[in-house]
């Protein structure tokens, strides 16, 4: 799943962001995560992904095991939900 949503913010005020939200999903979700350039992956038990930021979108993409109790639904809301947030 891919979520792309349009900004025009400075690139280093939507990476900070980026930031702010992985820091939250890893104290609420326990991910772990790493910038890789524009790039930041994350991954945690059955569910990995990343947010790539560029100068007009962030783009979130999210795989999950088809182990994992959670429905896509509920993991795009929970996507959308920090985006709004913080984008």
């Amino acid at each position: 799943m891919t979520i792309i949503r349009s900004h025009n913010k400075p690139l280093d005020e939507v990476k900070e962001s980026v930031e702010k939200i992985a820091g939250e999903m890893q104290s609420q979700l326990g991910i772990s995560y790493e910038w890789e350039g524009q790039q930041l992956v994350f991954s945690t038990t059955g569910v990995k992904g990343n947010i790539s930021v560029s100068k007009t979108e962030v783009a979130v993409t999210v795989k999950k095991s088809f182990f994992v109790p959670v429905s896509e639904a509920t993991i795009r809301e929970k996507v959308e939900e920090y985006m709004d947030g913080y984008i």
